[in-house]
């Protein structure tokens, strides 16, 4: 997704898009909207953002009471949706 740093690699489909958004006659607000997704596929494709998935999984597995019996009580699930909760207030991505 992201490309290949050796020479000669696949350069990767989001700079390909980059270098097709910025040959074409975009607006400045419209460009500014596509980069923010593309930041945030390239975070994702990178590992550098979690993925839902992932965040959900580490959340439970470090609360104080999941005994890793695969068990994820009421008390984890409460936490866990508040914390969704707040995330998606603050419009902040999952770290």
């Amino acid at each position: 997704m992201n490309g290949q740093v050796s020479s000669g690699g696949f350069p990767g489909l989001l700079p390909i898009v980059q270098n097709y958004l910025d040959s074409c006659n975009i607006d400045i607000e419209s460009l500014s909207k596509l980069n923010k997704y593309l930041d945030f596929i390239k975070l994702r494709s990178s590992g550098a953002l979690k993925t839902n998935a992932r965040f959900f999984r580490d959340f439970v597995m470090n609360h104080p009471d999941y005994k890793n019996d695969s068990v994820v009580s009421e008390k984890i699930i409460f936490d866990l949706l508040s914390k969704c909760s707040e995330l998606t207030d603050l419009n902040i991505p999952p770290s």
